[in-house]
């Protein structure tokens, strides 16, 4: 009589992934962040097909109050019984290597609603808004079977555009300080925005940036915005 042949660490979570554990989900995101043995492995099993999960990216300087927005659409979303599956990407500790955890402190509202998923990570020197890894871990969220992704970038330039990579939808949260970011936006992320959000539009200047705005807007595209 064969003997079985003994559970491997990678088939118990890939197990568990697939029965909908959050704990699950939760250990083959580390898998493939870290880049652990067998993870691209992983990352085929769990990926049976093409996109399905609505994914929205939400970027912008830092400052300008992108988690504050995130948590805002997600309680927005959670209210039409969407489950949600949030990555929001942080600076990295200088001492542990790991995120540092402002974004989830920022989403304490909605942190410990069963139907939202938040997952922090560190950037780890990697250039852009998004972490090495976020892309694949959006894709797992949408392998697990959340309805929308909602991803925010650490704080961008003109040139940090990889958020485009890991979102369809692409949101710039803008505050009226941000008047001089749209110059140097203008080669970057104003032509591949989809939504712009002025945030804090009580202060001095909303009125400005939201002109500033709609002039950028209408030299991309040749037509009048109301």
């Amino acid at each position: 009589m064969k003997s079985k042949r003994p559970v491997t660490e990678h088939q118990v979570l890939l197990q568990g992934f697939l029965e909908g554990s959050v704990l699950g989900l939760a250990r083959a995101i580390s898998v493939v962040e870290n880049e652990r043995d067998g993870f691209q492995d992983l990352l085929h099993k769990v990926m049976t097909s093409g996109p399905q999960t609505k994914r929205v990216g939400f970027t912008g300087p830092p400052g300008a109050g992108k988690s504050s927005i995130v948590a805002a659409a997600a309680t927005a979303y959670r209210g039409l019984e969407e489950h949600l599956g949030i990555v929001a990407v942080d600076p990295t500790s200088p001492y542990s290597g790991g995120a540092l955890l402002g974004d989830r402190i920022r989403m304490n509202d909605i942190a410990t609603d069963p139907g939202i998923f938040i997952r922090s990570m560190a950037t780890r020197g990697s250039l852009g808004g998004l972490a090495t890894a976020t892309k694949e871990v959006v894709d797992l969220m949408d392998s697990f079977g959340f309805d929308r992704v909602l991803v925010e970038t650490v704080g961008v330039g003109q040139t940090e555009l990889e958020v485009t990579a890991a979102a369809d939808t692409v949101v710039v949260v803008l505050v009226p300080e941000s008047g001089d970011a749209i110059q140097a936006m203008k080669a970057g992320l104003m032509e591949v925005a989809d939504i712009f959000v002025v945030n804090k539009a009580d202060r001095p200047g909303a009125p400005r940036l939201v002109k500033e705005l709609r002039q950028a807007l209408h030299l991309r595209s040749g037509r009048a915005l109301r």
